[in-house]
């Protein structure tokens, strides 16, 4: 019944060396393909992209023995600038909405919104760009 049991592991750490890096660049690639219209994709599909690209950076600090040094350390700075360009695009979010929190005055929430959207469009367009080094990383 227990016929597998005395079979010998096969060695899993070997195995496991040789498809982790695929499949780390197979989810960066996902990654980049997604941030490469950033600045087009909607504010949920945006915070999507973010949430995965942590992820992804996260598993290149995890499997980091499996993987070569200079190319995880490049990949993981991209990841993490992509990472924080995207993360002020959901600051300026929070910022118009504690904004109509704050204050019933118009000609202040138009400020804000103003302030807010500048700010989110100039860090999904770098978000953007980043995604594209993303997609060129070795």
């Amino acid at each position: 019944a227990l016929q597998w049991s005395a079979q010998p592991a096969p060695d899993r750490g070997r195995r496991l060396a040789q498809q982790v890096p695929a499949a780390l660049r197979r989810q960066l690639q996902r990654v980049a393909a997604a941030g490469c219209r950033f600045a087009e994709l909607a504010a949920r599909r945006q915070h999507r992209v973010r949430r995965r690209a942590k992820t992804v950076r996260y598993a290149y600090g995890v499997f980091a023995g499996l993987l070569p040094k200079r190319n995880r350390e490049r990949r993981m700075r991209r990841l993490e600038r992509f990472q924080d360009a995207a993360g002020r695009v959901q600051d300026a979010a929070l910022v118009r909405q504690l904004g109509r929190r704050l204050t019933r005055s118009r000609p202040l929430r138009a400020a804000i919104d103003r302030w807010a959207g500048e700010r989110a469009r100039r860090a999904a367009a770098q978000a953007q760009k980043l995604a594209v080094r993303l997609s060129a990383s070795p």
